[in-house]
């Protein structure tokens, strides 16, 4: 295969047939599963190294530490950890949105004609994205100096991941009852 034959994206290989029309498929420079990993694992991943650092700047003076262990908000308050927080969760919050993203155009594919699951796919949509958007105000508004704001990010980033989550199930088990594909089932 040449060069051009494979930055072209449209071999003979790569065509599919729907209805008697060849249509290229389309090709991500990233997996699809990438983005749900990523999400999962840089949660965990923010909150160790933001504690870890937090410990650290304790050690050093640079900041105080409580009697009782840390809420992880905590660890946002004094410098370095607090840079290193608001990055981390950024990061978190884009990939919970890509994660989002993705299942949405997933189910927006395969349920085309269905109209509640597609109404139901673009709430759980919205619901990803404010979950998102939560965990970004979290990490960019510091609760000791904002606390009304810091809070409404933690109650959006909580409480509609848990919406998010439900309908999630809720289009799961109304998707397996119609028995479909089972990659779109399983992720």
């Amino acid at each position: 295969m040449t060069l051009e034959e494979r930055g072209s994206g449209s071999t003979e290989q790569d065509q599919t047939t729907h209805g008697g029309i060849k249509k290229p498929t389309r090709r991500c420079f990233i997996p699809l599963w990438f983005y749900p990993l990523a999400t999962s694992i840089s949660i965990p991943f923010a909150c160790i190294v933001s504690y870890l650092i937090y410990l650290n700047s304790v050690e050093d003076k640079s900041s105080s530490w409580t009697d009782d262990f840390p809420f992880i908000s905590d660890t946002g308050i004094y410098p370095p950890a607090s840079c290193w927080f608001t990055l981390l969760f950024f990061f978190v919050g884009f990939f919970s949105f890509s994660s989002a993203l993705v299942r949405y155009m997933q189910l927006k594919t395969e349920c085309r004609g269905r109209r509640c699951v597609t109404i139901l796919n673009i709430i759980t949509f919205i619901a990803g994205c404010t979950s998102s958007v939560g965990v970004i105000i979290v990490a960019a508004f510091q609760y000791d100096r904002s606390l009304v704001i810091h809070l409404v990010g933690a109650g959006l980033a909580f409480g509609v991941a848990c919406i998010f989550f439900i309908l999630q199930t809720v289009m799961k088990i109304s998707m397996s009852k119609e028995k479909r594909q089972r990659f779109v089932n399983g992720f």
